[in-house]
């Protein structure tokens, strides 16, 4: 009943999207008054490629000059992502179609670096991003998926290079082998007419559209059967060529729609809203597991609490002296004996639960809208602003905690929740920097930018930690319902069921069958360059998966203290945080079975940014699991009579 309450509350985020942009008129000539736009500027993105994660700008290639007239200003989250706007010389007037215009012309009399460069991204299979308006130009080749929608992506092929029958960047026939270079783009622009006269005037872009052509001498004729533009693939073959010309030429078309401007990002994410059945599968599969957790708690926890509770009282009510006591009930004088290596458990404890409160505020303000795949770089900064607010809760809870535990360090546990996971997040993504800078991608953090990062750290979050940390350690100690013995009693032999290994292949498995649908779209979006934007669904998920952490770890610890092992402080942090094992197991999967990229930079690069993600996806779900557990004993230990 909770959840079906909880998905009729929530199911307007699952559609429910804020561009969050004003719109911009334009118009043909403006007149007085009048603030619209009269030629429509196209700006060039960084070129990426399925086939490797290093990216390259698209100054790095030698193709046309940009104009340095005209800047995009890219925020903290599109410098991160290596978004790198350039104006392309191109001469749009906003409603007037334009014939083939040549806007730059290449020769090459010999085999250039230059050369070598472009032909080898062809090869790669490198795309172009083209952004109109603030929208993704895209290709769409004419064909259409099952459901009769047409089939379109928001990149198009550098050039048309036939590697094998399953890996292809041509949109004709070609030989295997053979290189061509898509010289001329032809150019569609959509757009509608919402002026009234009144609180509007201008017509609005709905869709902008390419298609890459390769012609030999374009100026004549371009066409998709025309003598394509080969390109030679080494300095032997350069030789023959003798030497080589280059036309990059554009055409443009305007054609007035009916789409209206507040709908126009629909067709983009068309794709990913097919694929919404599957996200209901996921969702469906995670309320499934939720469901037989909460129902084995019930059944389980309940029913054998209440027949525990009512032997135990009943015999501390006896009149003999001694008391035969048995099952969780025997460990009662050291089920809260503070764990070793206290200190950094309070440190995973209290930085972990700063995680789950930045991806709840994160996936809050995504269902709002406010993260649409318009606002770019805005998920990024987010996160990041969060985290570093954020910092004052990791302190509050680490300091408390070690406290608890008995701990006098205030300061080692103060400077150890602040520097610790940030530096070696920092660490690993310094040294991933250094490989991008080697190659010249521009996925390369600049430095300026690293060091804003480091100021933000050490000038901002790590004093709002030690801030927390203070208020922490200057609260009192959380109470426990029984006291600790001085001599820790022997703790039986284990079977098979009560061991770390049972628990971790339980504790990580369960939690993982909730989101392994999710992490698919997860991994794709950042590594398949696809978009995603149902955050409604992913939140949803995102609950149910901290519902799971919690139940499933209370479970594991209750039999764990009836096997008379006291020891489950580390124990629960560890069943839950074993999450991220199986994440780091799926994403290797992804890398063998979805991925074409290979090399052993793409394969460094690949599992560094891997190994951050899972150390995050581990520390968050084991603060849960941790927290809930703590609950839990305190609570089931307060409703027994102690002698």
């Amino acid at each position: 009943m909770r959840v079906l309450i909880l998905l009729t509350i929530l199911s307007p985020c699952l559609c429910f999207y804020l561009p969050g942009l004003a719109p911009t008129n334009f118009c043909e000539e403006r007149g007085d008054g009048e603030t619209c736009q009269t030629k429509l500027t196209i700006f060039a993105n960084k070129l990426d490629s399925a086939k490797s994660i290093l990216s390259y700008d698209y100054t790095s290639f030698d193709f046309c000059p940009t104009d340095p007239t005209i800047s995009s200003s890219e925020n903290l989250g599109q410098v991160l992502f290596g978004t790198r706007l350039h104006a392309l010389k191109l001469e749009i007037p906003f409603g007037k179609d334009k014939p083939i215009t040549q806007e730059c012309k290449k020769t090459y009399s010999d085999w250039t670096p230059e050369l070598s460069f472009l032909v080898q991204g062809i090869q790669e299979h490198y795309l172009h991003q083209w952004v109109a308006d603030n929208l993704p130009i895209t290709l769409c080749d004419g064909r259409d998926d099952k459901d009769g929608n047409q089939l379109c992506i928001k990149n198009f092929p550098l050039g048309c290079y036939h590697e094998s029958e399953s890996i292809s960047s041509c949109l004709f026939n070609s030989e295997a082998g053979d290189v061509y270079l898509y010289n001329h783009i032809a150019i569609s622009v959509f757009y509608n007419d919402e002026s009234n006269g009144i609180l509007t005037s201008g017509k609005r872009i709905v869709k902008v559209n390419l298609f890459p052509l390769s012609c030999k001498d374009p100026l004549k004729e371009c066409k998709i059967d025309s003598a394509h533009l080969r390109l030679p693939t080494s300095e032997t073959e350069m030789k023959k060529f003798g030497s080589l010309s280059i036309q990059y030429t554009y055409s443009v078309v305007f054609i007035k729609a009916t789409t209206r401007w507040a709908s126009r990002w629909d067709y983009l994410l068309g794709s990913t809203t097919r694929q919404s059945h599957i996200q209901w599968l996921s969702l469906v599969n995670s309320v499934v597991i939720a469901a037989f957790l909460s129902g084995l708690v019930a059944v389980i926890l309940i029913r054998a609490l209440r027949r525990d509770l009512a032997r135990y009282n009943k015999d501390s009510t006896l009149l003999d002296d001694i008391q035969d006591e048995y099952g969780w009930k025997l460990v009662h004088g050291d089920v809260f004996r503070s764990p070793h290596n206290s200190l950094l458990l309070s440190v995973f404890v209290g930085n972990g639960l700063q995680i789950v409160l930045m991806a709840l505020f994160t996936l809050v303000t995504a269902c709002l809208g406010f993260l649409s795949p318009a606002n770019r770089g805005y998920l990024i900064i987010t996160l990041i602003v969060t985290y570093i607010l954020l910092g004052m809760a990791s302190g509050y809870t680490s300091a408390r905690l070690y406290k608890t535990f008995g701990g006098v360090k205030w300061k080692m546990c103060l400077s150890v929740s602040a520097l610790l996971l940030p530096g070696i997040v920092f660490g690993i993504i310094f040294c991933l920097n250094l490989v991008f800078w080697l190659y010249g991608s521009s996925a390369a953090i600049p430095f300026l930018t690293l060091l804003s990062l480091l100021c933000l750290w050490l000038g901002v979050s790590a004093p709002l930690n030690f801030l927390g940390g203070m208020v922490g350690f200057k609260q009192a100690e959380i109470s426990f319902p029984v006291r600790v013995n001085k001599i820790p009693r022997a703790i039986p032999q284990q079977t098979f069921f009560s061991k770390c290994a049972f628990g971790i292949l339980v504790g990580g498995g369960l939690p993982f069958g909730c989101i392994f649908l999710q992490m698919f779209f997860i991994l794709n979006s950042i590594w398949g360059h696809a978009t995603y934007y149902m955050f409604g669904f992913l939140f949803i998920v995102f609950l149910l998966l901290l519902l799971i952490c919690c139940l499933n770890t209370i479970l594991l610890a209750y039999f764990h203290l009836c096997s008379e092992n006291y020891s489950w402080q580390w124990r629960a942090f560890i069943n839950s945080s074993s999450v991220g094992l199986y994440v780091l197991g799926y994403s290797f999967y992804f890398y063998v079975t979805k991925l074409s990229i290979a090399g052993v930079t793409n394969l460094v690069l690949f599992f560094g940014y891997t190994m951050v993600f899972t150390m995050l996806v581990g520390l968050f779900t084991g603060a849960v699991g941790y927290i809930s557990t703590l609950l839990f004993v305190r609570k089931i230990y307060s409703l027994i009579k102690i002698d």
